[in-house]
């Protein structure tokens, strides 16, 4: 949480109080509304001195808004902020805090699903699920998943499917096809040196092993390090 207070009592001073908010990598900080208690209420200003890159500060509400990038976890930032009055005199007060950004808690599987020849991925996060196909993916953030509440007398008014989004086609190829054409090419002397040795392929079967054993017994297995 960021609180920003003025206060100027009879126009003497002002001092500016900002709690130390830590903020999760991909995830904005949440900010209270800054208030003046002078009656009536000044008009205030906010501006930032220094700030991490890509963050902002609204100017009339003090909101600090930054969504960090994942190189920026573990990392300490200063940031400090400017908030200035309408009054007569004018006041205004600085304050610096530090943001930490913390690591987000790791992605898990909910269920590996196939039908057919197509492979399903559902992946739950603290930010939203997905559910990836070979062909297709879907997505729907935390802020957007319904919040049911269940009554027997009146059908259900929620289609759990609208708040899904569908993640944007970027045209990618194949992945097995992509594969083999660089197999073919390194065959016919195009590359000196192929990507995926043996050993990838080994931990492929092992994968595929693995994933029928864990559906026979209906429960998670470790993946064991293949050694070369």
């Amino acid at each position: 949480m960021l609180r920003i207070t003025v206060l100027s009592g009879a126009r003497t001073g002002a001092r500016l109080e900002l709690a130390k908010p830590v903020v999760r990598m991909g995830r904005a900080p949440d900010n209270d509304v800054a208030f003046d208690p002078n009656v009536p209420p000044q008009v205030l200003t906010f501006s930032l001195l220094t700030n991490p890159p890509g963050a902002t500060l609204g100017a009339s509400n003090g909101a600090l808004a930054w969504r960090p990038p994942m190189s920026s976890v573990g990392t300490t930032n200063r940031v400090t902020v400017k908030v200035r009055d309408d009054g007569a005199p004018g006041l205004s007060a600085t304050n610096t805090f530090f943001v930490r950004v913390q690591a987000p808690a790791a992605p898990m599987f909910e269920s590996v699903t196939s039908d057919g020849d197509q492979l399903t991925l559902h992946v739950d996060g603290t930010e939203g699920s997905a559910v990836a196909g070979l062909r297709g993916c879907r997505i729907q953030s935390y802020a957007d998943t319904p919040k049911p509440v269940w009554n027997p007398d009146i059908p259900q008014p929620i289609n759990f499917f609208d708040g899904w989004q569908e993640v944007r086609d970027e045209s990618y190829d194949n992945a097995f096809k992509a594969q083999w054409e660089l197999f073919l090419r390194h065959v016919a002397g195009e590359t000196k040196k192929f990507q995926w040795g043996l050993l990838e392929g080994a931990k492929g079967v092992q994968l595929a092993e693995l994933g029928l054993k864990s559906w026979r017994q209906k429960k998670w297995l470790d993946v064991p390090k293949l050694k070369p």
